[in-house]
């Protein structure tokens, strides 16, 4: 009898650790991952792997997270990327966020940029490729491709703002752009989602990594276009016809 409460108490107190460390994942990490339009952040996959609300059979935390778990601590990333938990609420299937970054020597805008040549100076910008026409000076809190001239030394301009289709012919012509600038790099557009687009797709195709793997990093960076569907479709579809393989 001694043996088996034992052994209900260990259970109990290995639960509990689980449910405590999700709740430290949630106070302090962002949602990592998007699945059916909705992201889903380290609390969820974390209870996924500890057995808690699980659709079907649970599965057992590997011995690198159980010894995490009663330590205190939080499973090995590798151990992390490896599992393939469930949304039990929603009854879906979802995978962490691979190891995929966004580089740090490619630098998109947030928004109108007040002030080019500060905005090009407070990020060591080397140079900067540009993707407004002309017709976005002449809007208020635009900017001309002369004030990206006056702010670094080597630039680009490939017209990528609409009514400019946004298609594979469009992205030939950015990452070519891009291939020809020193970094670190500015990439602008009017306010960001198709400049940020850009970054993601180019460096996905650098790192030959799966769009659900760039799109996970979006998402987790909140870049401007993750609640676009044409962009993140365009980087999908980017990724899967313009990589080498």
């Amino acid at each position: 009898m001694e043996a088996w409460l034992s052994l209900v108490r260990q259970r109990w107190s290995g639960r509990a650790e689980c449910r405590r460390t999700s709740l430290e994942l949630d106070r302090c990490a962002a949602p990592t991952s998007r699945v059916g339009g909705q992201a889903v952040g380290p609390r969820e996959k974390w209870r996924a792997m500890c057995g808690l609300n699980v659709v079907g059979p649970r599965r057992r935390a590997s011995a690198g997270t159980r010894a995490a778990l009663r330590g205190g601590g939080t499973p090995p990333r590798a151990e992390v990327a490896s599992e393939s938990c469930v949304d039990a609420a929603a009854g879906r299937e979802y995978r962490p966020v691979a190891d995929f970054e966004k580089p740090t020597d490619l630098m998109h805008n947030r928004g109108l940029i007040a002030d080019p040549e500060a905005f090009a100076r407070e990020r060591g910008a080397a140079s900067w490729l540009y993707l407004c026409g002309k017709e976005f000076a002449s809007v208020e809190g635009g900017m001309s491709y002369a004030d990206v001239e006056r702010a670094v030394p080597v630039s680009a301009n490939v017209v990528s703002d609409p009514p400019t289709p946004l298609d594979l012919e469009l992205a030939r012509r950015q990452i070519e752009a891009l291939d020809g600038l020193p970094r670190p790099t500015l990439v602008t557009c009017r306010t960001g989602p198709r400049s940020a687009a850009l970054i993601y797709l180019y460096a996905g195709l650098r790192a030959e990594a799966p769009a659900e793997d760039v799109l996970a990093c979006a998402d987790a960076d909140d870049a401007p276009f993750v609640r676009s569907e044409e962009l993140r479709a365009w980087i999908t579809e980017g990724l899967a016809q313009l990589s080498s393989k």
